[in-house]
Order: structure tokens, then C-alpha cells, then sequence
């Protein structure tokens, strides 16, 4: 019951902290602020999936509700979605598809690349 309030309490802790970013107005033709937080959680979450993987780490629940709750929160693919189709309303086809591509490209680099960092530490 414990990690299941603190995941909740992690993730409401993430969605709150997105929506005061997400309301900076940023430009149509690519959403830098949008990718960024995408690109920040998906080194958080490789992290911390690095460090729960890690064979000289006890399993910590603070870990786990980060992990879980915080940095899963924080990148929602509901956000880059509606990025997505807002560039595409917009005309903005070609910027829609660059932003997915280095957004997917991005996100899985930077996530393995901070994994094998978290089961070094």
C-alpha cells in the first residue's frame, strides 16, 4: 500500500510540475519545450531503471515510485500526440514528422544511455 500512495503522490507531483511548464507558450512549427521535458523524463527513467537493475542496490522504494510515478508522469504520450496533430492542423506536416523521428530517436538514446549510467553508480 505504501508504494502505491507514494507513486501516486510521485505522479501527481510530475503532472503538476508539467502543466506549469506546458502553459509557456512555445512555437507551432516545433514544440522545444515538449520535447524537452520528453527527453529529461526518458533520461530520469533510464536512470532510474539503471539503478533498480543495478545487482548492488537493495530494491528501494523511493527508486521505485520515481521511477514509476515521477518520471512516467512527468512524459506523457497523450502531450506529444496532441503536439503532433496541432503541427499537422497547422500545416506544419513536415516539422510533425521531424519532431516524431528525433523525439523517438532521442528519447530511446538518451534513455539507454543514462540505464547503463544508473547501473554503473
Amino acid at each position: 500500500m505504501k508504494k502505491i500512495l507514494m507513486t501516486g503522490l510521485m505522479g501527481a507531483l510530475a503532472a503538476v510540475i508539467r502543466l506549469k511548464i506546458i502553459n509557456i507558450p512555445q512555437p507551432m512549427y516545433f514544440p522545444y519545450i515538449t520535447f524537452s521535458i520528453n527527453i529529461l523524463a526518458s533520461g530520469l527513467a533510464g536512470f532510474l531503471a539503471g539503478r533498480l537493475q543495478n545487482k548492488g542496490v537493495k530494491f528501494s522504494t523511493l527508486l521505485f515510485c520515481l521511477f514509476m510515478g515521477f518520471a512516467h508522469s512527468l512524459s506523457t504520450f497523450s502531450g506529444f500526440m496532441r503536439e503532433i496533430h496541432a503541427m499537422n492542423i497547422h500545416a506544419h506536416l513536415i516539422f510533425s514528422l521531424i519532431y516524431m523521428t528525433v523525439s523517438v530517436i532521442a528519447g530511446i538514446g538518451v534513455s539507454w544511455y543514462f540505464y547503463g549510467r544508473g547501473k554503473k553508480i
